[in-house]
């Protein structure tokens, strides 16, 4: 039974259902643009947390933030390479994408979108 539920969840990260789902929006459902969540990918695996508070504070308000990891496996504990961001407005929102995507980071530049908009890049 565990077998198979690491079948399906490797199927829907796959599918790219995962990031519809971590977007707030149901599993196989057309990703929708949230008015003040960002998608922060192109994270190098060396990035941690208070690497990226430093970063983005400076843009807003930050009321979420939701840093991913792989949770099992033998990269258990390691980042995934991408975040989600949420800021207390839609112009703090803005201001973030506008300086923050391209940001060189740790050598890598970042891609920093609304939620959704990452998905039409794959």
């Amino acid at each position: 039974m565990l077998r198979n539920l690491f079948q399906n969840e490797f199927a829907r990260l796959r599918a790219g259902e995962a990031d519809a789902h971590l977007c707030g929006n149901k599993v196989g459902a057309r990703a929708e643009i949230k008015e003040h969540k960002l998608f922060v990918g192109n994270l190098h695996p060396m990035v941690r947390e208070a690497h990226m508070l430093k970063v983005l504070a400076p843009q807003g308000r930050i009321v979420r933030q939701e840093f991913m990891w792989h949770t099992y496996g033998p990269r258990q504990g390691t980042s995934r390479g991408f975040m989600f961001v949420e800021y207390s407005t839609r112009a703090e929102a803005e201001r973030a994408v506008a300086k923050l995507n391209g940001f060189m980071l740790m050598g890598q530049p970042l891609v920093v979108n609304f939620c959704g908009d990452h998905q039409s890049q794959h």
